[in-house]
């Protein structure tokens, strides 16, 4: 009797709450499926991510060098036997015009003759002539350029295109996608805000550059293993310190013959000016030696002119005079003439001198290399924000250590710099900064170690502090 009542009791329930038991079913049912497919995303996307990578034949390793690799780098990396393919690229960052703003962009050369990076042709056909380029996605999508247009490319600095590239003006033969390129993120840039926006493929013939800016590899990896996985990254770092090796012997013997090479022209330089001030320290003597005899003879002919009326052998040995005169005046003019061409001689050196002291600052991209270094320690001495704010009792002369910053002050302090009552700037231990890399650059060269100190200054200054700068800034928000 009770087991009829239960069952009396659940059929009651059940039907007066019918559309409640349906809706638990379908939140069940609902979220399982959730659940199961999320779990099957994850190996989805790697799968996916293998195939286009195996497809498109991606890099394992790549390296960038501001000194540039040369066809002999090339042959140095493929002595080692890990290394199974690589490819030289000319990479040239430029700027273009779209909606009257500029727009960073990155010239990637493509070479037929290479596997690595195989780029995909998305529309229209591949390069063909040295003037037509292959455009991605994003010029398409986002600013417009469609196949058949022309993209003109520029800089707004001093600097001469000719030297790098042979065209400003390409034709848009396709679209393509590069696996160089494979996130939303495409690099940063010296040019404008740091953010490089796009970038185009063009042949390799285009650039007139003598040095390859990167060079990917591929290694001699098990191509079964997948490059997500742990058993892929063992494989990589085994192989890697042998290519860093290779990398850092190539750019230290660059730097020391770049290095030998400034030195020499230093003291060449040096040796010129010294010459040339001892030759016009004689030539200074000549002429006080010339003006001394010209005095002397000016008194001389006074006195004769005194004896003039006594004799004419007086007046003879007068007139003798007045020539020695005349031919005194006479090499004092081209004394004169001579002291003219030096000083021209001195203005001429002295811009050299500068240009020379500009050139060693090209140094600084073993400074740029080895500050990296230095920031990577992530040491309490060499990072911490420093905040100014005025109006804000709480944040007035205070810092703390950029990676203990909590997100929401990391907001607060954006918001406050914003509205511009907050005043914020990343500083560093900038003495031990430079006392370190003067130990590691410096050769003990009295000549050339000024020059150096000046360059390493400089460019911390005027380059790498900026640079280091924006890329905390941007970590940070």
């Amino acid at each position: 009797m009770k087991k009829k009542a239960y069952l009396k009791d659940c059929r009651k329930m059940f039907k007066n709450n019918f559309t409640r038991f349906i809706s638990i079913v379908l939140i069940i049912i609902l979220g399982t499926a959730f659940f199961v497919g999320m779990n099957a995303v994850a190996p989805a996307m790697e799968d996916d991510a293998e195939k286009y990578m195996k497809e498109n034949n991606i890099f394992d390793i790549s390296l960038s060098s501001n000194l540039g690799y040369k066809e002999e780098d090339i042959e140095k990396f493929k002595e080692d036997a890990d290394v199974k393919e690589i490819q030289g690229v000319f990479l040239y960052d430029v700027l273009t015009l779209y909606d009257k703003k500029d727009v960073t962009l990155r010239l990637f050369s493509s070479d037929k003759e290479s596997d690595i990076n195989k780029s995909k042709i998305l529309d229209g056909r591949n390069i063909e002539k040295d003037n037509e380029c292959l455009i991605c996605s994003r010029l398409k999508d986002m600013y417009g350029y469609n196949i058949g247009d022309k993209i003109k490319v520029y800089r707004t600095d001093d600097t001469n295109l000719d030297d790098y590239i042979k065209y400003t003006e390409y034709e848009i033969v396709g679209v393509a996608q590069n696996p160089a390129y494979i996130s939303k993120f495409y690099g940063n840039t010296t040019l404008l805000t740091g953010e490089l926006n796009s970038y185009i493929i063009v042949d390799k013939q285009v650039f007139n550059m003598k040095d390859y800016t990167t060079v990917y590899i591929k290694l001699d990896i098990d191509e079964n293993i997948k490059k997500f996985s742990d058993e892929y990254k063992k494989e990589l770092e085994d192989k890697l310190d042998k290519i860093k090796s290779i990398d850092k012997e190539i750019a230290q013997n660059k730097f020391d013959k770049l290095y030998k090479e400034k030195e020499k022209e230093v003291l060449d330089y040096a040796s010129q000016i010294e010459k040339t001030e001892q030759y016009i320290e004689k030539l200074y003597s000549k002429i006080n030696a010339s003006q001394k005899e010209i005095d002397d003879n000016i008194v001389n002919v006074s006195k004769a002119v005194s004896q003039y009326y006594h004799s004419e052998k007086i007046y003879i040995k007068m007139l003798e005079r007045k020539n020695t005169l005349f031919n005194l005046y006479s090499d004092l003019d081209t004394s004169k003439i001579q002291k003219s061409n030096l000083e021209k001689d001195i203005n001429t050196l002295k811009p050299k001198v500068i240009n020379l002291r500009n050139e060693l600052e090209s140094l600084n991209y073993k400074i740029e290399k080895n500050l990296y270094e230095l920031y990577s320690l992530n040491d309490e001495e060499t990072r911490f924000v420093e905040i100014n704010k005025e109006l804000n009792e709480m944040y007035y002369e205070y810092s703390e250590d950029v990676f203990k910053i909590p997100p929401h002050r990391i907001l607060a302090i954006n918001r406050g710099e914003k509205e511009k009552v907050l005043t914020v700037k990343i500083t560093v231990n900038e003495d031990k900064i430079i006392s370190y890399l003067e130990k590691e650059i410096l050769k003990g060269n009295n000549i050339t170690d000024e020059y150096v100190k000046t360059a390493i200054k400089d460019s911390l200054k005027r380059l790498i502090y900026p640079s280091i700068e924006r890329e905390v800034r941007n970590e940070l928000t």
